[in-house]
């Protein structure tokens, strides 16, 4: 639709301000924001973030108010809750700033809001829409299977076994499928995907 997108996924690694480094890793017209061209270099330590916190959520404000002037703006960050709290501060500062402003800014978390651990996560879901995902249906992940295999034989059946031992989950779906592939039942051959057949599925992880 036009919209300028950054997107990242968090990491687990606790890196402070890794979320927020994968998120504008793309070349972005940062010349002007010191602080935040620091972060871009991977100048972060503790001290770093207790000194200069406050100057660099200003920044990040005035850089997305900009951004927002020339076209809509999306961020979008899966498994927020793994990220690590100066990014999540980050987010949240952001979220402050986007209201009037051509800014989208979508998270996907596993937590729900009551297990919210951090300040800012809690101040972030204080200014959102909160929307509960459901679990596929069959037939979706069927598609979202076929979207990373193709339409190759097979594939209808372990779609079936991949909805139940999922439970309908898009990550539990996608993690059996990696799995597949990680332990060569699937594998790929003169331009095309091989899925084990129903009855050799055994192996799957439940």
């Amino acid at each position: 639709g036009g919209a300028n997108v950054l997107y990242a996924r968090a990491d687990g690694s606790g890196t402070p301000y890794g979320l927020l480094r994968e998120l504008l890793t793309p070349p972005l017209p940062l010349a002007s924001l010191a602080l935040v061209q620091r972060v871009i270099d991977g100048e972060l330590d503790d001290a770093f973030d207790h000194r200069c916190r406050p100057e660099l959520l200003g920044e990040l404000r005035q850089w997305l108010r900009q951004r927002a002037r020339q076209a809509p703006f999306v961020i979008s960050g899966d498994d927020v809750e793994r990220a690590d709290e100066p990014s999540q501060a980050a987010l949240a500062a952001l979220a402050s700033e986007a209201v009037d402003q051509r800014v989208l800014i979508a998270v996907a978390s596993v937590a729900m809001p009551a297990r919210v651990e951090t300040p800012a996560l809690a101040l972030l879901s204080e200014d959102a829409a909160l929307l509960a995902l459901s679990p596929l249906r069959g037939e979706e992940i069927r598609t979202l299977l076929g979207s990373m295999f193709g339409d190759v034989p097979n594939l209808a059946a372990l779609a079936v076994r991949i909805h139940e031992l999922a439970e309908g989950s898009p990550r539990g779906a996608v993690e059996l499928a990696r799995y597949l592939v990680d332990t060569g039942r699937a594998t790929y051959r003169m331009g095309a995907w091989r899925l084990p057949a129903p009855e050799d599925d055994a192996g799957l992880p439940v």
